[in-house]
């Protein structure tokens, strides 16, 4: 730490320990107002260090230090969650000076929001609140000098109101202003329907995520996942979640047994289970799954019961693939393993 760095950070040091005092005994007034001091200090020091982030992007820092973002650069000198990070580059980029490709320096692109943070009056959520206002599919219907009343009206709104009351201001102002709205569009409405499966890093399972626009695909599902995941019996413990979960596993699993499923390699779609020669023998304690992830004891003894066994053309240990139609039904806690 360079010797005027150091100075200011025994300066801060000691400023903060002079508020502790009064914390620990000075009257409920003090207090308050070291709380008011506090967070108004907390408000230049969040200026401070995205004055700085500007000035070492600008200056290529980041660059010379292999960064390819400041984002990354943020998260990896200071600890940030991405989106703090995010949330610090994106003042950069609307309340500091820029530099053109010429290396003339040109003035921020939020100018009355620059003035509104830099005193203090707006916070970095502030800030990011009249961006994605000014940045919403409403304001591009809106002219340029009606965005620059609404973001002078935000920034002077920012010192007295939450960023989440600002949003809804801002959201009424532009709305007002975009009375037409966009244009009508006498096209039908195109559903979109988006199914996700990632397996897990850590190979231990995985999520499925999706939505269906198309009601009759949705309900389609819904109705065979209802019927399949009411509770087995009064001892049936699984939540909601965890019935539909096992529901739809053991509909795949019939589906692959017995479905009009396209072949692949010309055999049937199978659940394949790599297993060591040793293990099988040693009452098939161990295995692997085709697209990762490994199975317990249990599981693999039920997939066992109903599968083939392929042996490969050659390994360096010895080792065959389980090839397992439908699974036996997936283990509840009322039933017998």
């Amino acid at each position: 730490m360079s010797g005027t760095v150091a100075d200011a950070h025994r300066l801060l040091r000691e400023a903060t320990a002079a508020l502790r005092s009064v914390v620990e005994h000075g009257s409920d007034d003090e207090r308050l107002a070291a709380l008011r001091v506090g967070e108004g200090v907390g408000r230049q020091l969040t200026v401070l260090m995205v004055d700085t982030v500007a000035e070492l992007q600008r200056r290529g820092a980041f660059i010379e230090r292999g960064y390819k973002s400041v984002n990354r650069a943020l998260v990896d000198q200071l600890g940030f969650e991405w989106a703090e990070a995010r949330r610090h580059s994106m003042a950069v980029e609307q309340v500091c000076p820029r530099v053109a490709l010429d290396g003339a320096t040109l003035p921020a692109l939020l100018s009355a929001t620059t003035e509104a943070f830099h005193a203090g009056l707006a916070t970095l959520r502030h800030v990011e609140v009249i961006v994605k206002v000014l940045a919403s599919p409403a304001a591009s219907r809106v002219s340029a000098d009606d965005l620059a009343v609404v973001e002078a009206e935000l920034a002077r709104t920012a010192a007295e109101t939450t960023p989440d009351r600002l949003f809804r201001h801002g959201t009424d102002l532009i709305t007002l202003l975009d009375q037409d709205g966009p244009e009508p569009d006498d096209r039908d409405p195109q559903p979109v329907d988006d199914l996700q499966i990632r397996p897990d890093k850590d190979g231990t399972g995985g999520t499925i995520t999706g939505r269906y626009d198309s009601a009759l695909k949705f309900a389609t599902i819904a109705a065979l996942l209802d019927a399949k995941s009411k509770p087995l019996d009064k001892e049936d413990l699984r939540t909601i979640g965890q019935r539909q979960a096992d529901a739809l596993a053991d509909v795949c699993g019939f589906v692959l047994e017995h479905g009009d499923v396209p072949h692949r390699g010309g055999h049937r779609p199978h659940v394949n289970v790599t297993i060591a020669l040793d293990d099988l023998e040693n009452r098939a304690r161990a295995a692997m799954l085709e697209f990762g992830g490994a199975l317990t004891a249990k599981e693999l003894r039920m997939l066992a019961c109903d599968s083939g066994i392929i042996p490969p053309s050659w390994a360096a240990a010895p080792s065959c693939s389980i090839s397992a139609g439908r699974p036996a039904p997936f283990p509840t806690p009322s039933a017998k393993p």
